[in-house]
């Protein structure tokens, strides 16, 4: 593309999308950037984004870093947390020991494993140790740290060095601590399995396996569960991987952990936008297997289930990605699975029309007499963000280059109209591009799964006001759970 001294300035911050749409290199805030490249980048390196903003703001960088691997609360990314911990035990080893502390806590006890020099294992051996002999006495011969420790390899014989134990010793220690439903699968103890124990990610991940090896008792308890006689777990389970279980072991449970999950928060007036172009079928990150997750799987279940929470005339309803969107009414669909393959069946146009998304919004709430403090606050844009050229390329001058939000903004302001909230919600950047700077008004920038980001967003945060993509990364970082000093 033949750019102008005139418009050097801006377009030095200039990329473009696989699709030849205008975008930033960067929001203008190197946190920021790792904040939300952080769940769109699985399966890719990140470790640059960490270096540049690690350089200038360390400590608010390593509060995004815990925040990414939060299983509860966070985006519960474990290889990108994994690969900064390993870089900081030789950059900067007090950093280390600090995250070492808060590591277990917020993720799993392996993820402090990757410890390399003498120094940093024999640290991390030790907290492992000290944690599994406090765990035993309080829990009664039960400890999570020891759940996670390998049983055989290198960092298994690293441990049993550490702890001056032998081979059979080491591995009766851990059994001797350790209770998990992993044991009675490998042992085919498929009679002592309790369900309603099964964590929530263990139970979408046999299900299948479940299916095939006790189908009685496992439809018994999918019965029991939908009948409130029992209880399912799906306390650290994210909408993806109920979809996954959904696709690749059936229905049964996936639709009893989809209920339960949906009627866990009360919040309402956003309409998502689902990309289902072909560019969303390929797997997340290297995770591109036969049966793996998929962007269209994260998009769908993020709009499912965003979908679900609205209430009166926009609930249940989803826009195809086009440019020329139209809404999808769920409400067509009884089940799980048949909404997500009316959802997998939606046609798209290859590039995102804002404008006629919201002037179709206010056409269903004329039609509906919706009232105006009934109407969505916000348009949430679930995609890989590889927006077509559509906006550009009609411009006759270049000095008026745009990217997709800013054309939107001035044709809001041509035609007199209050600009709603935009929310871009990155599920997979193949490309690092971002759609809006940190100080956009009125847009958000989103990525990966987070239940603070659901309550942040849909709940406990006031979008009447304004808002910006910067804001929302202090408001979800800056908390106790993420202090470390």
């Amino acid at each position: 593309m033949k750019i102008s001294k005139k418009v050097n300035k801006k377009v030095k911050n200039l990329t473009l999308t696989e699709n030849r749409a205008l975008a930033f290199k960067s929001t203008g805030n190197f946190s920021l950037d790792l904040f939300v490249m952080m769940g769109a980048s699985r399966g890719m390196s990140i470790i640059n984004y960490f270096k540049k903003a690690f350089k200038i703001q360390p400590k608010e960088v390593l509060r995004i870093v815990l925040y990414s691997r939060d299983i509860k609360e966070g985006l519960g990314e474990r290889e990108h947390f994994r690969d900064i911990l390993a870089y900081l035990e030789e950059a900067n080893f007090d950093y280390f020991k600090k995250m070492v502390e808060k590591a277990p806590f917020l993720g799993r006890w392996d993820d402090i494993l990757v410890a390399k020099t003498d120094e940093g294992f024999k640290f991390v051996a030790n907290k492992i140790k000290a944690a599994i002999d406090e765990q035993i006495v309080e829990t009664v011969n039960y400890s999570l740290a020891a759940k996670w420790m390998p049983r055989q390899g290198k960092i298994a014989s690293r441990l049993r060095k550490q702890w001056n134990m032998g081979a059979r010793e080491y591995r009766k220690f851990l059994v001797g601590a350790t209770k998990v439903v992993e044991t009675d699968i490998c042992n085919k103890n498929w009679g002592e399995i309790d369900f309603k124990k099964v964590p929530s990610l263990a139970m979408a991940r046999h299900a299948k396996v479940f299916k095939k090896n006790c189908p009685e008792r496992l439809l018994k308890y999918v019965n029991d569960v939908a009948e409130g006689k029992t209880k399912i777990n799906v306390s650290a389970i994210y909408p993806y991987d109920v979809i996954k279980s959904l696709r690749t072991a059936g229905p049964e449970v996936a639709e009893q952990q989809w209920e339960k999950m949906v009627n866990t928060m009360d919040v309402g007036g956003f309409l998502p936008m689902v990309d289902s172009s072909d560019s969303m079928n390929g797997g997340i990150g290297v995770d591109s297997k036969k049966g793996s997750l998929s962007c269209r799987d994260v998009a769908t279940s993020l709009g499912l289930y965003i979908a679900a929470k609205q209430k009166g005339a926009f609930h249940n309803l989803i826009l195809n990605f086009d440019a020329y969107p139209q809404f999808l009414d769920l409400n067509d669909f009884k089940t799980l699975e048949e909404k997500v393959k009316a959802i997998d069946k939606m046609e798209w146009g290859g590039n995102t029309n804002i404008t006629a998304a919201f002037e179709l919004i206010l056409s269903v709430a004329q039609k509906k007499n919706v009232k105006k403090e009934d109407l969505p606050k916000a348009l949430i844009i679930l995609s890989d963000m590889e927006f077509d050229d559509a906006v550009n390329k009609s411009k006759e001058d270049e000095d008026k280059l745009c990217t997709i939000y800013e054309d939107f903004k001035k044709k809001y302001e041509e035609a007199g109209l209050e600009r709603p909230l935009v929310i871009f919600w990155n599920i997979q950047s193949r490309e690092k591009h971002f759609p809006v700077k940190k100080d956009e008004a009125g847009t958000l920038l989103v990525s990966g799964f987070s239940p603070t980001i659901v309550k942040k967003i849909f709940s406990g945060m006031n979008i009447e006001k304004a808002c910006d993509p910067l804001m929302l990364m202090y408001d979800v970082i800056y908390v106790p759970r993420y202090n470390f000093e």
